[in-house]
């Protein structure tokens, strides 16, 4: 899909038409949920103490909450560029210009709700 898709951005979701022209709705809070569900998944965390050896285990606990508590709903990345949301399965949009990627990222923000910079 592409930002031709996208019809709203409110702080609730995105509303958007898929390929079939019907309307769907990415719930953030639900996004939000997918984010932070993670963090309590052994797996996840093991892989999240593997990736930061040096850490101690306070600074570890401090940094996964932290994370939990972030308002992540998807990631981005400017170089392609596309916003993934944490549905499921993921929903992805395209966009043709930096300029349309930009816009939609100031209406997610703006929203109250983060998208983790994957560039």
């Amino acid at each position: 899909m592409n930002e031709k898709n996208i019809i709203e951005i409110t702080s609730e979701g995105l509303t958007y038409m898929d390929e079939n022209g019907e309307r769907q709705f990415i719930d953030f809070a639900a996004c939000y949920q997918r984010y932070a569900d993670q963090w309590s998944e052994p797996v996840y965390l093991k892989k999240f103490k593997e990736a930061n050896p040096t850490r101690s285990d306070e600074e570890l606990e401090a940094s996964i909450e932290w994370m939990r508590k972030h308002k992540e709903v998807g990631g981005r990345d400017f170089t392609v560029p596309f916003i993934e949301f944490y549905t499921d399965p993921p929903t992805k949009f395209y966009f043709a210009s930096r300029d349309e990627y930009d816009k939609v990222v100031y209406l997610v923000r703006k929203a109250k709700w983060r998208l983790f910079d994957w560039a």
